[in-house]
């Protein structure tokens, strides 16, 4: 979007930007080092389900940090409720996706 506003030539704001900046995901070894500051006795289990969950995107290991999850099946559980949420609010319009049973519980 923001490439298309300042980067096309047909829009108003084309070549007026004054820095780019790139946004990058994390590392697998910074996400070791915020899973150890948030749960010290990590397995590599978790690491990877984190990495697997996020993309290693900050807003998306914010939002299990923040929500106290980082554990493998508090994380799936977590983004599970999530997207129930969003199926209920009409977040997922035109999507035939049933959670009904999936949970990580029995692991």
């Amino acid at each position: 979007m923001m490439t298309k506003i300042f980067g096309d030539k047909k829009e108003p704001l084309y070549n007026r930007q004054t820095h780019f900046m790139t946004v990058r995901p994390f590392t697998p070894v910074v996400l070791k080092e915020i899973l150890a500051e948030y749960h010290p006795s990590y397995t590599a289990e978790y690491l990877l389900a984190l990495y697997a969950f996020t993309g290693g995107v900050a807003k998306y290991v914010q939002l299990l940090v923040d929500a106290g999850v980082t554990t493998k099946v508090a994380m799936l559980n977590h983004i599970i409720k999530a997207a129930i949420f969003l199926r209920a609010t009409g977040g997922f319009k035109g999507y035939a996706l049933s959670y009904r049973g999936l949970s990580m519980d029995d692991m």
